[in-house]
């Protein structure tokens, strides 16, 4: 009906796509095939990446966000929770650079490139959602656990804690947390915006240069 060309002219081919070369049955000419079962299976691979993935972030963003309750909820001097927290906002916050712009959008782009997408619709939609999922759980479950679970529910972790025969020094209500909470978010802010310029914005472009 003269719609095979309109559709290879919206179905662009990515350079790096692979398959057996084979005759479409619907337009006769000779074209990339890749079977669709092998495709699954690296769908399946590629889940499991990103499961291990969203795990190592969940035990290191819950390492980090127990660190803060400790020091948050401890009667330390003054200078001394100043630098604690000033230390663990500025792990996660160098840690939230590194791993987002150096390591996971290499693991995504790798893991993208691996599952061998057909089209450029295709290969850029899949690279997009795990990128999405890489950088919301890396930026974004700190605060979640702060806003959705710490605080709604302080007064149930304080049971807890006492059933357990754990007792701390600054209780879990709304008047103690809520202040702290904005202290995190500035100290981790800031520490991410100095990190971001300092060194992705003017110490690579000069160490790149200079070589």
């Amino acid at each position: 009906w003269g719609s095979a060309a309109r559709g290879r002219a919206t179905e662009s081919i990515p350079p790096n796509f692979y398959g057996t070369a084979a005759i479409s049955p619907v337009t006769g000419e000779t074209e990339l095939y890749y079977p669709q079962w092998k495709r699954a299976l690296k769908h399946l691979l590629t889940s499991l990446a990103i499961l291990t993935q969203f795990l190592f972030m969940v035990i290191m963003i819950g390492a980090l966000f127990t660190a803060f309750v400790w020091i948050q909820s401890t009667n330390l001097e003054w200078y001394s929770n100043l630098s604690l927290n000033v230390a663990c906002s500025t792990v996660w916050g160098i840690s939230l650079e590194l791993l987002n712009w150096i390591v996971w959008i290499r693991v995504a782009t790798a893991l993208n490139n691996f599952e061998n997408h057909r089209t450029v619709e295709a290969h850029q939609t899949h690279l997009i959602a795990k990128v999405f999922i890489f950088f919301f759980v890396d930026s974004f479950l700190w605060f979640y656990l702060l806003a959705f679970f710490h605080i709604p529910f302080g007064a149930q972790i304080n049971t807890l804690l006492e059933r357990l025969g754990i007792t701390i020094d600054k209780p879990f209500t709304r008047e103690e947390w809520m202040p702290r909470l904005g202290l995190c978010i500035g100290a981790v802010l800031s520490i991410t915006q100095w990190s971001m310029l300092v060194f992705a914005d003017a110490y690579v472009p000069y160490y790149l240069l200079r070589r």
